[in-house]
């Protein structure tokens, strides 16, 4: 017995929204860290932040996109 399609649209939904959630959390996570570990050099290594806040954000898209493909 499988779900509606508008239960599996409700939940594909708060998935999207939960992800949006947990990337600017960890965006925000991440800066704080950096911030504080390069000090007065942190802008000199914006590509490192970038890289940084990348990695994690792929992993959880990757996971969504398996549960939800």
């Amino acid at each position: 017995m499988g779900s509606s399609p508008q239960v599996e649209d409700a939940i594909k939904t708060f998935a999207f929204g939960g992800f949006l959630t947990a990337s600017t959390l960890i965006i925000g996570f991440n800066f704080k860290v950096f911030n504080n570990i390069f000090k007065e050099n942190a802008r000199q290594y914006w590509w490192l932040f970038l890289i940084s806040a990348f990695i994690p954000i792929a992993l959880v898209l990757s996971i969504f996109s398996y549960f939800f493909s």
